[in-house]
């Protein structure tokens, strides 16, 4: 059991927490994810042509990370209550970044977009429960987890800070600066480590367009004490001697597994070059993803595209000491195909025909899930692959005119009832 942990740069936060297995944003499950065949397309809870049935007492929560709505079992529920007194009359505009489900109990985190500002938060089976609001500037709820009933969330205002909440009290990571804006994204927990992960953003002058934005690691180490909150804050450190300048970065994903020796951690996004002296204004992300072993600090990034055009991972699991990866490749022709890659082999999920973007990954027994969207017919349909078989999600409702038309499935939770 690791009892202390060294500093080393990676764009994480690590906290205390005591728990058994290690798990992500995503739930997953160690057995063997099945080879997939080619894309095609079903409805929730048809047979597919792989012979792939969803069983008649396994739920799929899918939610939109655009639009405060999620569909149960292909059902679209909303979360605007147009003509009630609740915290969402009339907001048009939010959406769900992350789902959970502990017991009978789902729980989403996101954002409602007010006419008086976000309003950041989570609904607890329907319920809105606000943790914290601004009046002017961009603020999410991006990353949740449920341990022993405890509810921890991480978010960020920009300009401000960002924050963690347990149990819907606020604790303070980190201000924003004139000069670099902080991100909380994703969560994990492992052992006795609740791990978040995020990015730094910074504003540096050069030659290069007068500013070049580019984000670096940065990591704070806590210990979960006896304090309200039960989060005890123990050392920090920028980092700062480290930076590479002008490199771009980005955490989206975060998962980690543990051995007796140590906890290995995951974190997925992309990579990219924008020193001020770069031939290419518009630098190229490549896909892929760090491993760090906790107590060596010991950090290796692992490409997963060629860098010849934009590329992403936007959500990680690790099964059976496999990585799955789910993002997109940029084709030539500017088209992104859906697709995750099997530790570095890539299985597309979309034909190219139109754009199309994988944003999570789910493993529940031998069933493999990615959610996210495809262009159909012009329309961005949201909806999951399931073993490589495309299910469009309905976009029809009551409140179809309050919705946008960017739309995304961004997180998907499988229950077993």
């Amino acid at each position: 059991m690791i009892k202390k942990i060294s500093l080393f740069t990676i764009s994480i936060l690590v906290f205390g927490l005591t728990l058994f297995s290690c798990s992500n944003d995503t739930k997953t499950d160690p057995n063997t994810v099945p080879e997939t065949n080619n894309p095609g397309t079903n409805n929730p809870g048809d047979e597919t042509e792989n012979g792939n049935e969803q069983e008649s007492n396994t739920v799929v929560y899918a939610a939109d990370c655009h639009n405060l709505r999620y569909w149960k079992n292909g059902e679209l529920i909303s979360l605007l209550n147009i003509d009630g007194d609740s915290p969402i009359n009339n907001y048009q505009m939010g959406g769900i970044d992350n789902i959970k489900e502990n017991g009978d109990t789902v729980y989403m985190c996101g954002v409602i977009n007010a006419l008086t500002g976000p309003k950041v938060g989570y609904w607890k089976n329907d319920e809105w429960i606000e943790l914290h609001s601004s009046t002017e500037n961009v603020a999410r709820a991006t990353s949740m987890y449920i341990s022993n009933d405890d509810i921890y969330i991480c978010g960020y205002e920009q300009n401000v800070a960002e924050y963690i909440w347990k149990n819907d009290s606020e604790v303070f990571l980190e201000n924003n600066l004139t000069d670099r804006l902080y991100y909380a994204t994703t969560m994990t927990i492992c052992d006795e480590y609740l791990i978040v992960g995020g990015y730094k953003e910074l504003k540096e002058e050069s030659g290069y367009n007068n500013y070049v934005e580019y984000v670096n690691p940065r990591e704070w180490h806590y210990d979960l004490g006896d304090t309200s909150t039960g989060i005890q804050y123990t050392t920090y450190s920028t980092c700062e001697a480290t930076q590479i300048q002008y490199v771009n970065t980005k955490v989206n994903s975060i998962t980690a597994t543990s051995n007796s020796d140590s906890i290995d951690i995951y974190a997925g996004g992309y990579s990219a070059d924008r020193r001020a002296d770069s031939t290419s204004p518009n630098p190229i992300n490549m896909a892929g993803y760090w491993k760090s072993e906790l107590t060596s600090g010991t950090r290796t990034w692992n490409s997963l595209s060629d860098g010849t055009t934009d590329a992403e991972v936007l959500s990680i699991v690790i099964s059976n000491n496999i990585v799955y990866a789910a993002g997109y490749l940029t084709e030539s022709s500017g088209i992104r195909i859906a697709g995750y890659w099997e530790n570095s082999e890539w299985t597309p999920l979309s034909d190219g025909t139109n754009d199309a973007e994988a944003a999570c990954i789910v493993i529940d027994g031998d069933d493999l899930y990615v959610g996210g969207y495809l262009i159909d017919s012009g329309v961005m349909t949201p909806g999951y692959w399931l073993n490589g078989e495309w299910t469009p999600l309905t976009l029809q409702s009551e409140h179809s005119s309050y919705f946008m038309e960017e739309t995304m499935v961004s997180c998907i939770v499988v229950v077993h009832e």
